[in-house]
């Protein structure tokens, strides 16, 4: 059971109990256990299996759990959706030139960006040193996946100020739609990856 006290902390409690004879009557004996830190440490644990300690964005696990739903909801449907794959351009040069503390702001910088772009339903995961995954729901054409690529890659041009220094990097993002570009999680991640890289090299090619 969970408590509320006078100062407003919540307490946690466990309850157990069994059936005595009190004073000639059937009674009960209750014990009350604080168990507020093994709840604590217990939902620490959850978010820490579920969530890039970093970025604070869902990880791996959660992304494919919450691709996983989308997929049930779309079989169920009919409806449909996208998976977005997003790598940055010129993100080691940042790493080798200030440090990997100046890298890891930007890596919590660019989640920050791409979050702000996304609606509520939306999920944007990081699931590498410098590679996101975004999940769209109800998208159901390539152009409207392709103008939120062009949101995340504007606002990923724009300059970042990061420990006095102006960072500058871009990005290649590669889209996969349900059912058009697969109709598991594998084929679409497949897919996105594959779409991802051919943009990469498309924009190294054109330099």
């Amino acid at each position: 059971m969970r408590f509320i006290t006078k100062q407003k902390e919540t307490l946690w409690a466990e309850i157990s109990g069994a059936r005595i004879m009190w004073k000639g009557q059937p009674a009960t004996l209750n014990f009350l256990v604080d168990i507020t830190e093994r709840v604590k440490k217990e939902a620490f644990m959850q978010h820490m299996a579920q969530y890039d300690q970093l970025t604070g964005l869902p990880n791996r696990w959660l992304l494919d759990d919450r691709l996983d739903t989308l997929l049930r909801d779309a079989k169920r449907s009919g409806g449909s959706f996208a998976v977005l794959f997003v790598d940055l351009n010129r993100f080691k040069p940042v790493n080798d030139t200030y440090g990997h503390e100046v890298g890891d702001a930007l890596l919590v910088a660019v989640a920050k960006r791409i979050k702000g772009l996304l609606r509520e339903v939306d999920t944007v995961a990081r699931v590498g040193g410098d590679e996101y995954v975004v999940l769209l729901p109800l998208v159901a054409h390539q152009k409207d996946a392709q103008a939120v690529v062009e949101k995340i890659s504007q606002a990923l041009q724009k300059p970042f100020k990061l420990s006095g220094h102006i960072v500058r990097i871009s990005c290649s993002v590669g889209i996969a739609l349900y059912p058009l570009h697969g109709t598991t999680r594998m084929e679409l991640y497949r897919h996105a990856d594959r779409a991802m890289y051919a943009q990469k090299h498309e924009k190294k090619s054109s330099i």
